[in-house]
C-alpha cells in the first residue's frame, strides 16, 4: 500500500517539480520514498544525504534582521521627535 505524504525536504535534481512523492508501507519516509514517474508507475527513491547549504537557505532570516533594523530606527526616530520641546 501507498499513501500520498507531504515531502518538506524536496531537493532532487532528477525529478521535475510537481513530482507525487509517497510513503511507502512499512519504510520510514526519511529512508526512502516511492516517486510517481508515470501514471500508475512508480519507483523506489532512496534518500542519499542532505542538500548542500545554499545562502538562500539563510535569506529569510537576513531578511526579517533588515526588517528589524528599519523598524528599530523608525521607532528611535519617532521616539526621539516625541520627546524634543515643540517650539511654537
Amino acid at each position: 500500500m501507498i499513501r500520498r505524504v507531504p515531502i518538506f525536504w524536496d531537493a532532487s535534481n532528477y525529478y521535475e517539480k510537481g513530482t507525487r512523492y509517497y510513503a511507502i508501507k512499512g519504510i520510514d519516509s526519511g529512508t526512502a520514498i516511492a516517486v510517481e514517474e508515470q501514471q500508475d508507475m512508480w519507483v523506489k527513491a532512496v534518500y542519499l544525504h542532505e542538500a548542500p547549504f545554499h545562502w538562500t537557505d539563510i535569506l529569510p532570516y537576513i531578511l526579517m534582521g533588515i526588517a528589524a533594523f528599519v523598524l528599530f530606527i523608525v521607532l528611535s526616530l519617532r521616539y526621539a521627535s516625541k520627546k524634543e520641546p515643540r517650539q511654537h
